[in-house]
């Protein structure tokens, strides 16, 4: 099963990021210019707006391009379901891209529902933020409501309340229905992810993370809806801004650190990386918004947030490079010995190998050492754990000293217990090869592996000294015979 999405992680992450820069470049943060406002400016390309296509000065009124930016997305819905049902309609149409027999027999309804899940998050910030605008209004002194996008609009007016209703369908539509869709469809399928058919349909919001975390996607939605939400209704109150921009990313920071979400570890790195580029930016805003400190400080602010910027867009270049090379070799690699998504397994084999000689059950450390390749723990550290019953009894001499009476304290019971095992069943046969330490073991069905040092150490010289044989027999026999003697020589004094 493959776990990684249509469109490389890389690249949405880095669409992501582009689009965060933009909202933060419409911010009130006294961006410096040249250089930052202009580097900030350039990345809101990605926050695909009509006023990259110049529609302000051919179009004055605001609410009619408020009306034209939510008419967008649905007329390009219209178009592409229009295509896809061409595609699955007209023979030999696309053939060289798709095959037919996949298009015919997979439904429109789950065609639809792909493209919702797999294009549905890139464009989510500025859908939600083109949804939202019309709702961003402030106070004036004369306690009259202007929006900020265009003070000319008054809040709460005639011109105003005629759009509302319109406004009120796309913030349902786009920015509520999203996560909700999300959310019910992953609930209803939790207990069949592994599924084709769910695969794919929701394959693409979900399979990059670990089983546990199948939810996380939506957490990201809901993440970038509060991170445009605090930039436009906060814009006004500086210090709900930054302490709203810092509490969103420093809890996804904070979450992808602890809880590590993504399958693949290299996920996890890149996320948690730009998290703390955007809370460098965002606190490197509020000392621009303070505007107090030198030039040599200013000049050394301006350097940070410059390098800031080049270190997240490298490290989405380095991470798209590497993942889509990786793509292309496991397409032409015939059978991949170690595929691309291995790096998740190899970690946890490597944690496994580095704990399995902490391991106390025996028989779950036997069956760790089976299951794991035998590169992994070829070491002398693991070599212990995996040694046989009798290779467990050697112990470290410097740590029987601290635990001898404990130990010696078990042993003696161990023994005791033996004895009674082996009175019950019966004096083995004298043709028998076991050794006195193998009966001690059989007999007593004691897990060594669980004993102090110094109580496998006592039971050790016990097995050496014969307690398990016949042997052991005679001289419990002779001891006996000697202290009767003793006692009758005694009475015999006293008399």
């Amino acid at each position: 099963m493959s776990r990684v999405k249509t469109v490389p992680h890389a690249v949405a992450v880095g669409l992501v990021f582009l689009q965060v820069l933009g909202i933060l470049a419409r911010a009130p943060l006294n961006w410096p210019e040249p250089p930052v406002q202009q580097i900030l400016d350039a990345a809101n390309v990605a926050n695909v707006q009509l006023s990259l296509f110049a529609t302000d000065c051919t179009v004055k009124s605001f609410l009619v391009r408020y009306m034209m930016s939510l008419a967008l997305p649905l007329v390009l819905a219209v178009v592409l379901v229009m295509l896809v049902c061409a595609v699955k309609m007209v023979p030999g149409l696309m053939a060289c891209c798709i095959p037919r027999a996949a298009m015919t027999h997979v439904p429109l309804q789950a065609v639809m529902e792909r493209l919702v899940v797999v294009f549905g998050p890139l464009v989510y910030i500025p859908l939600s933020r083109s949804v939202l605008v019309f709702f961003d209004c402030s106070q004036l002194p004369n306690n009259s409501y202007v929006l900020d996008a265009d003070t000319s609009v008054q809040c709460f007016g005639d011109e105003w309340l005629s759009v509302l209703p319109l406004a009120l369908v796309g913030l349902v539509v786009y920015v509520a229905a999203m996560p909700v869709f999300f959310a019910v469809r992953l609930w209803r399928r939790r207990h069949r992810l592994d599924d084709p058919d769910v695969l794919l349909r929701l394959g693409s919001i979900y399979n990059i993370y670990l089983r546990k975390w199948y939810w996380y996607e939506v957490a990201q939605l809901i993440k970038r809806l509060g991170f445009v939400s605090t930039a436009l209704f906060f814009s006004n109150i500086l210090v709900w801004l930054f302490g709203g921009l810092i509490a969103v990313f420093g809890a996804s920071a904070v979450f992808v650190l602890k809880y590590k979400p993504f399958h693949l570890p290299k996920h996890n790195t890149l996320e948690m990386k730009l998290d703390v580029c955007v809370l460098i930016l965002v606190c490197s805003g509020m000392l621009f918004v303070l505007d107090d400190h030198s030039r040599g400080s200013f000049v050394a602010i301006v350097v940070i947030v410059v390098a800031t910027m080049a270190y997240a867009l490298g490290s989405i270049i380095t991470a798209g490079v590497h993942e889509i090379g990786e793509r292309i070799r496991d397409r032409h690699r015939v059978s991949a010995a170690h595929p691309i998504n291995a790096a998740h397994d190899e970690a946890l084999v490597r944690h496994l190998a580095m704990h399995l000689p902490d391991v106390r059950s025996r028989s779950l450390r036997e069956q760790l050492g089976e299951v794991l390749p035998h590169s992994y723990y070829d070491s002398p550290n693991t070599s212990i754990a995996l040694a046989p019953v009798d290779a467990t009894m050697r112990v470290d001499h410097d740590s029987m000293s601290s635990s001898s009476r404990s130990g010696s304290d078990w042993g003696s019971s161990t023994r005791s217990e033996s004895r009674n095992l082996s009175s019950k069943s019966g004096p083995s046969p004298a043709t028998s090869n076991d050794s006195p330490s193998e009966s001690l073991v059989c007999s007593a069905s004691v897990d060594l592996s669980d004993m102090p040092h110094s109580a496998v150490l006592s039971t050790r010289m016990s097995n050496r000294s014969g307690m398990g044989g016949d042997g052991s027999r005679s001289s419990l026999r002779g001891s006996k015979t000697r202290n009767q003697s003793h006692v009758g020589q005694r009475r015999n004094s006293r008399r």
